[in-house]
């Protein structure tokens, strides 16, 4: 992803057609987005050169195979609950990495239990003799990730925005649909769409509800980290047709992973000149479809602004789940919203009034 490098690749393709090196073997490795990129900058027809080899990412039925080995070559016993707490901590690692390491990150959770296994047998040798069994059993809590923020808590900040009422009922029907979705040991993403769309005029609150949806995704254990990474629709365009508008979104996109990525003002891409809107489209579903499950996405708009966007193109509409719509406050409604905010902050806003 270097000058450099894209340098010393351009010179090696023409050792590829030279009958002096007819019975040498050329083989690259690399991850399968950035090699694709290399060849097509490189060489535009260098893909036909090139025979693909793809390696798939382990499943978690494969993770915990692996960690069956890694766990009998330091001599430790888990149940299978605890098994199953060790590949989720691995599959939950690996949803926040571009490129994540697979077999590496068994090794890496399985350190960190470790870890919280000595902490957690410190404590208990103060009140009993510790056994050869306590130092070699993990426990589902040695592979506990305590979370930021708890579903309760983000709830109550919830139903603490004043009207909204619309938009707080499909938020609960979200939530009883993830939290049904655990019970019954399913995907938590099974039939909840990650991708949600907030339409409203100004100062209706869609800054704030994004944000509190990241925290409800993150409460819920869906993405690792509370985060709000915040773009504009502006972003989404290179500086010309081609891989530039394609990095542009990718690497927008990327910055969310394992987070919420909002992008508001969404209709500025559709109002785009040149064709960048079109391309911007395409690669937009391509990571909403390749993806799904890393990020989550929030979009908003002035409704008409949204209606653009998602005419882009016909699979934009099926991308998204719920479309909240938030209405604009009402004048008292925005003082007490005011204020309850600089309750929080520990302002005192009486000589707003």
């Amino acid at each position: 992803d270097t000058n450099e490098g894209k340098r010393a690749f351009r010179a090696m393709i023409p050792y590829l057609a030279d009958p002096e090196y007819k019975r040498t073997v050329f083989i690259g490795a690399g991850y399968t987005h950035e090699l694709n990129e290399l060849v097509r900058d490189v060489d535009p027809g260098g893909e036909r050169r090139f025979v693909s080899v793809p390696f798939a990412d382990y499943s978690p039925e494969q993770f915990g195979q692996i960690a069956d080995t890694m766990l009998k070559a330091n001599k430790l016993t888990v149940s299978d609950d605890v098994k199953k707490a060790l590949v989720d901590r691995v599959v939950r690692k690996q949803r926040s990495m571009k490129n994540p390491g697979n077999a590496g990150d068994v090794e890496v959770v399985i350190g960190l239990a470790r870890e919280k296994q000595r902490t957690r047998l410190a404590e208990l040798g103060k009140t009993k003799k510790l056994t050869h069994e306590d130092f070699d059993t993990l426990t589902v809590a040695d592979f506990k990730v305590e979370n930021a923020v708890t579903v309760d808590s983000v709830w109550a900040e919830i139903d603490k925005l004043k009207g909204l009422e619309s938009a707080k009922a499909q938020l609960r029907d979200m939530q009883y649909l993830i939290e049904l979705n655990k019970q019954l040991g399913e995907d938590p993403l099974s039939g909840v769409e990650p991708y949600l769309i907030l339409d409203g005029p100004a100062g209706s609150g869609k800054s704030t509800l994004a944000g509190l949806i990241g925290k409800l995704f993150a409460a819920n254990d869906i993405v690792p980290s509370a985060d709000l990474v915040k773009g504009v629709g502006g972003d989404l365009t290179g500086g010309f047709i081609g891989n530039s508008t394609v990095l542009a979104v990718r690497k927008l996109f990327e910055s969310g992973w394992g987070k919420t990525l909002f992008i508001d003002e969404i209709g500025a891409l559709a109002n785009a000149v040149g064709g960048y809107e079109q391309q911007a489209a395409k690669e937009i579903l391509t990571q909403l479809e390749n993806n799904r499950g890393k990020f989550i996405l929030v979009i908003a708009d002035y409704p008409h602004n949204i209606d653009k966007f998602l005419a882009l193109d016909a699979g934009l509409p099926r991308r998204f789940g719920a479309r909240l719509s938030l209405e604009g406050m009402t004048g008292s409604a925005a003082a007490e919203q005011l204020q309850t905010q600089l309750k929080t902050l520990k302002l005192d806003g009486d000589h707003l009034a």
